[in-house]
Formats: C-alpha cells, structure tokens, sequence
C-alpha cells in the first residue's frame, strides 16, 4: 500500500527503505532477485533529490556477481513522501539489473555510432556524451517498462511528481541554449530518460502522468520542434521495441544527428515513417 505520509527522520528512512525494497524483491520475477547488501551514509552535502536520479548520488545501487550493492544518504531524504521514495529505489534497483544485462544492452560505439558521425578530439568526446545520454534513456525506458508490468507505476508518477522541478535557471539555460544546437542536443538528450519514461507512464493511463508531463514541458518552455525531437525518440523506442537494443540506439542518434548535429537541417529522418515533422 502507498503512503503519503513525510520521513522526518535518518532512523525512519532507513526502515523504510529496507522494508520497500525487500517487499519489492519478493513480487520481483525469481530470476532477479539478488541479495542485497546495504550502506547508509550519514552525511550532509550530498547532491540532493532535486538533481535527478542520473546526477545525484543520495542512492546509488551498482549489480556485481548477482549481487546489489545500494547505498543510500539518509539526510537527503528527510521529509520525502514515502511513495516518492518507493518510487525512486525501485527505479534505481531495475535500472541497475538492467544496466548489469550486458548481453541485452550491449552496442559498439566504434562500429556502429562512429561511422554515422565521423570526428575527432573533442568533438568526438561531446559525441560519446549525447551517445550514453541515449542510452540511459532508452534503459530507463526499459526499466520503467518492466516497473509498470508489475503494476506498480504510480510510485514511478509520485518520485517524477516529487523530483522534476524545472527552476527558474534552468529555464535561463534552455534559452540561451537556443541558438547552440550541440548544447541543446546535450540538454534534451539528459532530459530524455525521464521524458520517456512518463511517456510510458502516460501511455499506460497511470495515475496523473499524463498532466505532470504536460506541466513539466511547460515549465521548461520547450519549442514545438524540441518536443517533436523528443517525442520521435519515444516513437522510434517504442516503433522498434522487438529489435535489439544497439539497433534501436542507433535509431535514435541518426534521428539526433539529423534534427541537431548536422548544420542547417531542419528535415528530421526521412527514412522513419511515424515521425512528427
């Protein structure tokens, strides 16, 4: 059962969180259900919810050898609903079992993404950046996926609810971005794993996804070409959802390439028939 109630203390927090993450083990599929072993640091300063579950480190949980290894900072969370925080460890734990599936989520960078964009130097450092942007998008996707076929989704909609909060800087920065497509596809593409994952959400019909994600374009005050940029990405995951995973990335970065990298072109991946021009 999800509580709204507030974690007012380290103590709480961490009961809680055992309590959420043993319970969500038990109704997980036999095959991924790891032991776990716990760290809880006691610290302040750690980066906070607010940053997002890619930048901060209040929790983190890496998969080795079948086991997960979660860490979590108790201080980050003082006054936190209890469903946001359900929601926050139980994507982080698929999220790492989906990390740790390497036969799944493997691509060759060299071999597939390169040719596409041949450069050097920086250059191609910024290219390896955007590259793993869509990456972790797309396996937040996955894991969102497999999150939702458990039928626990709105936990997901109450930790989005509680941490995406585009502040006033942030919508600074997405301006001055504007006329800088290289530092716009940087932008979008970190913003597009929780993008696609409330589009699932919203498809699914869970709980108020579909007006936070709404709200959340909103905020940011995205340019319609900007969300069709990332609605094609949500299209071109979901269009080729039965082919492997360095396939559908590599979809996704032709797509990037054509809507922000290469100078002056406005057309957006002919070739992907569904598109949103």
């Amino acid at each position: 059962m999800i509580t709204h109630s507030h974690l007012t203390t380290s103590n709480e927090i961490e009961q809680q969180a055992v309590h959420i993450v043993r319970e969500f083990l038990h109704h997980a599929p036999s095959p991924n259900c790891p032991p776990v072993e716990w760290t809880f640091i006691n610290k302040p300063g750690h980066p906070r919810l607010r940053q997002g579950v890619d930048n901060g480190q209040s929790i983190r949980v890496v998969r080795r050898n079948g086991t997960l290894y979660l860490s979590i900072c108790a201080e980050d969370f003082h006054g936190i609903p209890v469903g946001a925080l359900q929601g926050w460890l139980e994507l982080e734990i698929v999220h790492a079992m989906v990390e740790a599936d390497t036969n799944s989520n493997r691509f060759n960078f060299q071999n597939q993404i390169l040719p596409l964009m041949p450069l050097a130097g920086g250059s191609l450092f910024f290219i390896r950046e955007l590259v793993e942007h869509l990456s972790r998008a797309l396996k937040r996707l996955e894991a969102t996926k497999i999150i939702t076929k458990m039928d626990r989704g709105l936990p997901q909609v109450y930790y989005y609810f509680y941490s995406i909060n585009p502040t006033a800087e942030d919508r600074e920065l997405y301006k001055k971005f504007m006329p800088h497509n290289w530092s716009r596809a940087c932008h979008l593409c970190g913003k597009l794993g929780d993008y696609m994952a409330l589009s699932h959400l919203t498809d699914q019909g869970v709980g108020f996804s579909h007006s936070l994600l709404s709200d959340w374009q909103k905020q940011y005050g995205y340019i319609e070409k900007d969300q069709a940029f990332m609605k094609n990405m949500v299209f071109i995951a979901d269009h080729y959802q039965d082919r492997e995973f360095s396939f559908r990335l590599v979809e996704m970065f032709k797509l990037l390439r054509e809507t922000l990298l290469i100078a002056g072109s406005d057309n957006i991946a002919a070739n992907n028939s569904g598109l949103i021009v």
